[in-house]
């Protein structure tokens, strides 16, 4: 942290960083109620600051043309926090490989992404700020990625 960036920290208790990304929020919903964009284009219902959020309308990730479909303003939208991420595209290979570790699940078993198998749950740490209460990889896996 820089010497500006240290006394706007101790000034306001809020790093630079999160309060220049508050700003641009604050910015962005502001002229999108001017420009009367302020639907969710979603849901179609009038959105508020909490929950205004930017996204695009056509995935772009793993599309042949990923830099003009991210780059291009038509394909931008307005929409709440919980219409954006319950829209996430569940056929990119990334969601693929997720949803059939999810099938392979159960209350005593997990999927290691790792190693691509399906081990008990003893196999993993335990790791309380996740869902499942446990790490995402295996003991193993966890191991030989730290050498």
């Amino acid at each position: 942290m820089n010497r500006n960036q240290n006394y706007f920290y101790q000034s306001t208790g809020v790093h630079l960083s999160t309060a220049r990304q508050r700003l641009i929020k604050k910015i962005l919903f502001n002229l999108a109620q001017e420009a009367g964009r302020d639907e969710c284009f979603v849901c179609g219902d009038l959105l508020s600051l909490e929950d205004f959020t930017l996204e695009h309308k056509k995935p772009w990730l793993y599309e042949d043309n990923t830099l003009e479909l991210y780059m291009n303003v038509d394909n931008i939208g307005f929409s709440h926090h919980a219409c954006n991420s319950g829209r996430s595209r569940k056929d990119t290979p990334g969601r693929a490989s997720k949803a059939k570790s999810q099938e392979k699940y159960d209350e005593n078993h997990k999927f290691c992404p790792g190693c691509k198998e399906t081990k008990k749950l003893e196999d993993f740490s335990k790791h309380s700020a996740r869902a499942s209460g446990r790490e995402v990889r295996c003991r193993r896996c966890r191991s030989s990625i730290k050498r």
